[in-house]
């Protein structure tokens, strides 16, 4: 088993952050298959729900329930039917998060070190 992370960022939205993370465990089968192209796990979830809403009540409701616009954060409200799904495939303890916040004036790479402070110890002088 590999497990895998995938972060999926919102785009569009002014003054906010959010991000999906999704992870699941994969069979060894299965990793050459989607880890060789990364975009095959989204295929098949796409692949799944489609399914799902076109073939059973609760995804249809759903379709509706959003508009025509099932994303990601739906698929968190409500994801425990695709565990069995994902599993044919190889795919198991399938997880997603949403994280959502403000945007802040620092990023992901902002250095943390003050780099107007030493880092050397400054001597004192001794007084006689």
């Amino acid at each position: 088993m590999q497990h895998v992370t995938h972060v999926i960022k919102r785009v569009g939205v002014r003054d906010e952050s959010t991000v999906a993370i999704v992870q699941y465990d994969i069979d060894i089968k299965g990793v050459r298959r989607f880890l060789d192209k990364n975009d095959e796990f989204f295929a098949l979830l796409m692949r799944v729900v489609t399914r799902w809403c076109k073939n059973t009540p609760a995804g249809r409701t759903m379709w509706e329930t959003t508009a025509h616009d099932f994303n990601i954060s739906d698929l968190a409200l409500d994801y425990q039917w695709i565990h069995p799904i994902l599993l044919n495939s190889g795919i198991c303890n399938f997880d997603i998060q949403v994280f959502t916040g403000e945007d802040s004036s620092w990023y992901f790479d902002t250095v943390l070190f003050n780099r107007f402070e030493s880092i050397c110890k400054r001597k004192t002088s001794k007084k006689r």
